[in-house]
């Protein structure tokens, strides 16, 4: 989202499909899974806390349901 996150706009439906796209890639090319963080001492080197500090839970929920399948594929 770039400029659009550091100004805290909501993500919208492709934004978010773009992100679970990023997600998925990465995982089915090895990664051991995804993070994202909201807690307070997670800023900025000018000290504003990170976009995904903001996210909505619709956002963080709608990255997971693709990559589900994978992390408990190869967790079998």
């Amino acid at each position: 989202m770039g400029e659009r996150a550091i100004n805290r706009e909501k993500a919208t439906a492709d934004d978010i499909e773009a992100m679970r796209s990023a997600v998925h890639q990465g995982l089915r090319a090895g990664a051991f899974g995804f993070t994202t963080s909201r807690t307070n001492s997670h800023k900025t080197p000018t000290g504003e806390m990170v976009p995904g500090r903001y996210s909505e839970v619709q956002e963080l929920l709608g990255i997971a349901p693709r990559s589900r399948a994978l992390v408990t594929a190869r967790s079998a």
